[in-house]
């Protein structure tokens, strides 16, 4: 319930303020590697939903390191796709526990 809540908050602040998050989001847009994984199914779900991503995607000095480092490129890719299959065996969890 709590993620509902948390998604809910996130998309609405996301949606209400030109925030960092959208101003870096859209810097990282420029750049093709990052126009492909935000098009890949649930990844621009995730980045705007979970905290850890928005927190760290609203910090201009993570996004001036993305656009300078494919190491670190390759790392935010997989660390988003961690985070989503955190999120996806949780709630297979909470499905199979009722």
């Amino acid at each position: 319930m709590w993620e509902a809540v948390i998604h809910f908050v996130m998309n609405l602040s996301f949606a209400l303020s030109p925030s960092a998050l959208k101003a870096n989001i859209n810097r990282l847009r420029g750049q093709l590697w990052f126009q492909q994984f935000y098009a890949e199914k649930g990844n621009a779900k995730e980045m705007r939903s979970n905290l850890l991503i928005v927190q760290f995607l609203e910090d201009r000095k993570n996004i001036d390191e993305l656009l300078a480092s494919p190491s670190k490129q390759t790392e935010f890719m997989r660390w988003v796709e961690s985070q989503k299959a955190i999120k996806h065996a949780r709630a297979r969890g909470s499905r199979s526990a009722k």
